[in-house]
């Protein structure tokens, strides 16, 4: 069901962009643009967020201020209400944003007694940047963690690529970097994708270090008093990582209240893009992208403070979309029903007129967020694969089937967790739930 604001009947015609060749080659060079205008360019720039939970911002829902950036977003945007990550692991589910298509395709096995260890997203495989560069855009990645980077296959299509060289450095690569590139990119047309990991590293700055004044923007909540155990490691089920220990006997709500204080940060940082923007009279020109990479558990499916499974937790993403100026009647606009995070590589392509490679499994939602075309596509299914257990799930309507093969676990700590004493044939049987997850939709 789409609900929000009444939308213009029109169609949306689709421009077939002209292969990449000497033409594209030599305007590149000149620094100019395949695609560009009188007046100037336009800009497509995705955030991408580590560990951000829909049901923690306001627009959906929650009851602290963690967001009035992004609620602002979403009153003069569309809000995809019922998105979810293709993974619940941070890398695989950037390869499939980045790609619109599964993340297992890049998987790589080592041995077959050691499953899938290295990620590669191969060039047969489609590439949003590779689409946009093609067509004559200027384009760059602003990433702030090392795990993602050129051997995964991750820069192809990119002319600009910033990556943190020291896990989780603020300072390397961010906001600024960002903004410096696209103030040189007024007269073009250009494409940016940048990682926001605050959330993922919030719980694994030092304890011992003075708390920041985001960490304490919230107060705990008394219901969570829960003291959750504290494991000797950092990967583990059941228990709070090693590494994101905040030190003492801490109970579940000061962890929320840190989490949503980074929430809050985050959202600080998203403000700024907005008026950096707005400062440099890009705003109107500028399609903004916001999405959740993936979720973060607080205990509802046996991890804490980490992602990796397929429940709600994990894969309950805020996914907002504002088209530049030219796309009339898109504020404020709510989209019902499910759509993946592989939908967003095909939607930004055929916002900007850009065909889509036939090799992209996401579907474009543009004509949705027009308010055009609400269920044309029939029955909406996603898939959700590459979590921590092997297999996948299945989301249709209210209704969820997963099959897990939790034998495949490969650290022994997770085992361990998972199974207790460990047999050699534990965990071998695939685990079959079929479920309706209608009560934990967002309101």
């Amino acid at each position: 069901m789409l609900s929000g604001v009444e939308h213009p009947a029109g169609t949306n015609r689709i421009v077939r962009a002209a292969p990449a060749g000497l033409l594209t080659l030599v305007l590149l060079a000149c620094g100019g643009s395949v695609l560009g205008g009188e007046g100037g360019g336009h800009g497509v720039l995705v955030v991408a967020v580590d560990g951000l939970r829909a049901d923690h911002l306001g627009s959906f829902g929650y009851d602290r201020d963690t967001s009035p950036n992004l609620d602002a977003l979403a009153r003069s945007g569309v809000s995809f209400r019922d998105a979810l990550a293709c993974s619940p692991l941070t890398l695989p589910s950037h390869i499939g944003l980045l790609s619109g298509t599964e993340p297992f395709l890049a998987q790589r096995r080592l041995r077959e007694d050691f499953g899938f260890e290295r990620w590669n997203l191969a060039p047969r495989l489609p590439s949003l940047a590779v689409e946009f560069l093609a067509a004559g855009w200027r384009t760059a990645a602003f990433l702030g963690t090392p795990e993602l980077g050129e051997v995964e296959g991750l820069r192809r299509g990119f002319l600009e690529w910033s990556t943190s060289k020291v896990p989780f450095d603020p300072e390397e690569v961010g906001v600024r970097r960002l903004l410096a590139w696209v103030r040189g990119q007024r007269d073009r047309n250009w494409f940016a994708y940048i990682e926001l990991a605050d959330l993922s590293r919030a719980f694994g700055r030092s304890w011992t270090r003075a708390p920041s004044p985001w960490e304490r923007y919230f107060e705990p909540r008394p219901s969570l008093s829960e003291i959750p155990p504290v494991a000797s490691t950092d990967d583990v089920f059941f228990a709070i990582p090693n590494s994101s220990w905040r030190g003492g006997a801490r109970p579940l709500g000061e962890y929320e209240a840190l989490y949503d204080g980074e929430v809050r940060r985050v959202d600080a940082e998203i403000g700024a893009i907005i008026a950096g923007l707005r400062r440099l009279g890009l705003e109107e020109t500028t399609t903004l992208a916001v999405v959740g990479v993936n979720g973060m558990q607080f205990g509802e499916a046996g991890l804490y403070l980490r992602s990796g499974l397929y429940s709600p937790a994990d894969l309950r993403v805020p996914f907002l979309l504002r088209l530049r100026a030219g796309h009339a009647g898109t504020a404020g606009t709510v989209v019902r029903g499910l759509v993946s995070g592989l939908d967003l590589a095909p939607t930004l392509l055929e916002s900007e007129g850009i065909a889509i490679p036939a090799g992209m499994r996401g579907v474009s939602r543009l004509a949705e967020a027009l308010g055009r075309d609400e269920g044309a596509h029939g029955p909406r299914r996603v898939f959700v694969s590459c979590g921590l257990l092997g297999g996948g799930a299945v989301f249709e309507g209210s209704h969820a089937y997963e099959l897990t093969l939790p034998g495949q676990l490969q650290k022994g700590s997770l085992r361990r967790s998972w199974f207790g004493a460990l047999e050699p044939d534990a965990g071998a049987l695939p685990v079959v739930r079929a479920y309706d997850f209608e009560e934990t939709a967002f309101p």
